[in-house]
């Protein structure tokens, strides 16, 4: 256990050192979410999210802004998405084409170290992939373009 400590220690002089993070995102990471409407007046977005942490927002319909919009978010939010992929083995995902009549659909698409996939969920069904899109909407800030203004009631 004494001997332990010395390398985790020269192990993050290194990293500092060299300027490399071993959690970096690979240079070729982005990752993008589309949520597609519905007959009905389901958000219809897409956000894609980048390497560097440029975030590209296209608002199409039902969502409080359409047209793109742009911001930036921090390398290490990238680099916990990237982390989360790896460690939920993203890359193995089933891929399936199942949607159902009057749902909205949920699209990942991902590439990252030369690998790319795309899933969708089409049945709005809970579990692994609705729970990273939820977390690519919060990692990407989309809550500001996305909800729509309040409407008070009137008489």
């Amino acid at each position: 256990m004494r001997g332990f400590a010395p390398a985790v220690a020269l192990l993050t002089a290194l990293t500092i050192e060299l300027g490399v993070s071993p959690a970096q995102a690979p240079d070729d990471f982005s990752i993008t979410l589309q949520r597609t409407g519905c007959l009905g007046s389901c958000p219809d977005y897409e956000v894609t999210i980048l390497r560097d942490g440029k975030v590209k927002y296209r608002g199409q319909a039902y969502v409080g802004i359409t047209g793109l919009r742009e911001r930036a978010i921090s390398e290490t939010a990238v680099q916990r998405l990237a982390r989360r992929l790896e460690a939920e083995r993203f890359f193995e995902w089933d891929e399936t084409d199942r949607v159902c009549l009057d749902l909205p659909e949920v699209h990942i698409t991902a590439n990252a170290g030369g690998r790319s996939k795309h899933v969708l969920e089409g049945c709005k069904q809970p579990g692994k992939i609705l729970a990273l899109a939820k977390e690519i909407d919060r990692a990407a800030g989309t809550q500001r373009w996305v909800k729509l203004p309040l409407v008070p009631n009137h008489p």
